[in-house]
């Protein structure tokens, strides 16, 4: 992060700085645990978030071991996150320049895309976040975007990952009468129809689970 760590290199490197830098890594390690843990809720952990996690700390918090992190972040999953996340914010957005705190979501996004789609209950958390933090909203729209693919559920049924409940189920019933077999429109082969009516159900299938994890 390195607005951040410019702060620190101008005095030439000697051991006091190099120790307020460590202290300052571990400051900011223990601001990120509360945010880490919402993106993470309610699965925890899996190889692919534990790499993504690891890497970020390899890179940008040297000076700490990455899993010491992991206890404070899972209690943070047992206890829940929600009232921590704004003061945890505030404090990031103190210590870091703008450039790392559009790190820190993209980060966060990583982590709750690790393993599937990112459900709009994170993508509405993450939106608070970059808020909090003081991330624009053009810059957040565009971190966001590097997250979308055709295999996004909310891609399929063509919806924001921000919506609602009863507009994924508004969209999933308009789709099922596009792409139903029987009742497809003339160009819409039945074969197409078939495969997409498999896919709208399990895409709405994946989304209302998430839903229910809240």
């Amino acid at each position: 992060m390195r607005g951040l760590w410019k702060k620190f290199t101008e005095g030439g490197g000697n051991s006091t700085t190099q120790g307020l830098k460590i202290q300052v890594e571990k400051e900011i390690a223990a601001a990120l645990a509360p945010l880490m843990a919402e993106m993470l809720k309610p699965i925890g952990f899996s190889k692919a978030s534990t790499q993504i996690a690891n890497s970020f700390f390899e890179k940008h918090l040297p000076h700490v071991v990455f899993k010491n992190m992991v206890p404070p972040i899972e209690n943070h999953m047992l206890i829940g996150a929600q009232p921590f996340l704004k003061i945890s914010c505030k404090q990031l957005h103190n210590m870091l320049d703008a450039v790392s705190c559009q790190t820190i979501v993209y980060f966060l996004l990583q982590l709750a895309a690790a393993d599937d789609f990112i459900h709009a209950r994170k993508m509405r958390i993450a939106h608070r976040i970059a808020g909090y933090l003081g991330v624009a909203e053009n810059d957040f729209n565009v971190i966001k975007s590097q997250f979308l693919s055709k295999n996004n559920p909310y891609f399929l049924l063509e919806l924001e990952e921000t919506a609602s409940l009863a507009e994924v189920k508004k969209a999933y019933r308009r789709m099922v009468l596009k792409f139903h077999p029987d009742k497809r429109a003339a160009h819409i082969s039945e074969k197409e129809a078939h495969e997409k009516f498999l896919q709208i159900q399990a895409a709405f299938e994946a989304i209302a689970q998430g839903y229910s994890l809240e």
